[in-house]
Order: C-alpha cells, then sequence, then structure tokens
C-alpha cells in the first residue's frame, strides 16, 4: 500500500538525517491522515493518489509564482517537493494516450459543442485521476469539442 511506502520512506529519510525530505513526507502522511479524518473514511491508495495530486498542484502553482518573482531559494524548494510527490504518482499518461481517451468518450457520450464540456470531463475524471495533468485533458477535450 501507498501510505505503507510512506511511513516507510519517513523512517529511511530520519535515519538519513535528510531533513527537507522528511518534513515533506511527514507533512504529505499528516495530510492523508487529514483526509481520511475529515471525510471519515479508509485510506486506500485512492485516497494517498487523491492527496498527492493536490499537493502536486499546489508545489507546481508555487513553483511557477515564485519564480515568476525571482525567488530562487522558494524555486529550488519547490522543486524538491515536487520531486517527492511524483516519486508516489503512478505513471503518468502522455498526450497520445488522453487524446484516445478523450475521443472515445466523446463518441460514447455524442458530444458535439464545447457546451457537453462538463459531460466529457465528468466521464474522463474516473479515468485519468492521478494519471494525467487535468490542464492537458481540459485542452484535449476543448480541441475534440470545437470540430
Amino acid at each position: 500500500m501507498l501510505l505503507d511506502q510512506i511511513l516507510a520512506d519517513i523512517k529511511i529519510a530520519m535515519k538519513a538525517r535528510e531533513k527537507s525530505k522528511l518534513s515533506t513526507l511527514r507533512s504529505l502522511h499528516s495530510d492523508v491522515k487529514n483526509e481520511g479524518i475529515n471525510k471519515g473514511i479508509d485510506l486506500t491508495d485512492d485516497v494517498v493518489i487523491s492527496v498527492l495530486a493536490k499537493n502536486l498542484k499546489q508545489q507546481k502553482d508555487a513553483y511557477s509564482q515564485f519564480d515568476a518573482a525571482g525567488r530562487q531559494d522558494l524555486v529550488t524548494d519547490a522543486q524538491a517537493k515536487i520531486e517527492i510527490y511524483q516519486a508516489y504518482m503512478p505513471q503518468q499518461m502522455d498526450e497520445s494516450e488522453i487524446r484516445v481517451l478523450v475521443e472515445a468518450v466523446v463518441s460514447k457520450l455524442g458530444a458535439s459543442s464545447p457546451k457537453d464540456m462538463g459531460k466529457v470531463m465528468g466521464a474522463l475524471q474516473s479515468q485519468v485521476k492521478g494519471k494525467a495533468d487535468g490542464k492537458l485533458v481540459s485542452t484535449l477535450v476543448k480541441e475534440s469539442l470545437a470540430h
């Protein structure tokens, strides 16, 4: 289970005295536990991946803001956290795989205009969650519905 791997990596980081990695992993573990408590659900891999995806998105946003502000010290920190989070994420789908999936869902739902964007995204969500960047999926759906 993914949470067990995170806990094992926390112990390894403690022994290796990797303070920034340890801090990031402890924060992730805390976020996962809080998600389970707040929603009253079991801590499955899907919950861990959901929290990971949220934290990864936050760090990518922070990275771009820090980079735009010229704060290289914070950029380096955000980049390190991004790499740690990505190590636990499932294998990411490439653009061609997402395109095939988008086309299949669009034809299955009979979607033909940008008004159908919500239906298509809703149907795709369960298939791409944690495996693809939401912005890329959204862009590909828009392209598909524009034709």
